[in-house]
């Protein structure tokens, strides 16, 4: 399991409260991205906001990957979740606005379709490789 393997390297293996924020700021981080996400999609435009949730996402996943300590793992997760409350928001409404009419709705959904198939893809994705040592 991906966590065993954190834990382990970075040294708070059987730290249930460490392992428990590991998993769960990326929430908390999504949380308050989703919370400014209006607010930054106004004052910069949906595009740029869009883009600008990249950032996070890239940094996080770089800290998180180069860390050696639970602090770097946490801030870098926080970030990542930060890019992912942001995100999505603010897609879905730049596509609402940029659609005709008759078709609104449905390109709103695909938002939705194409974040459950991203997840599916990454599960399927890391079913094969999980057994491949320092891979998790």
């Amino acid at each position: 399991e991906p966590l065993e393997s954190i834990s382990a390297d970075l040294g708070f293996a059987g730290n249930t409260l460490a392992e428990g924020l590991v998993v769960s700021i990326c929430l908390g981080g999504a949380f308050v991205g989703c919370l400014f996400s209006g607010s930054v999609a106004d004052g910069i435009g949906r595009r740029r906001a869009f883009q600008l949730s990249t950032l996070p996402m890239i940094v996080g996943a770089a800290l998180s990957a180069l860390t050696n300590s639970l602090e770097g793992m946490l801030f870098g997760r926080l970030l990542v979740g930060a890019g992912m409350g942001l995100g999505p928001p603010v897609a879905s409404l730049y596509i609402t606005e940029v659609s005709p009419p008759s078709v609104r709705g449905m390109y709103g959904s695909f938002v939705q379709i194409a974040t459950c198939l991203g997840i599916l893809f990454s599960l399927l994705v890391g079913t094969p490789v999980k057994d491949i040592d320092r891979w998790s």
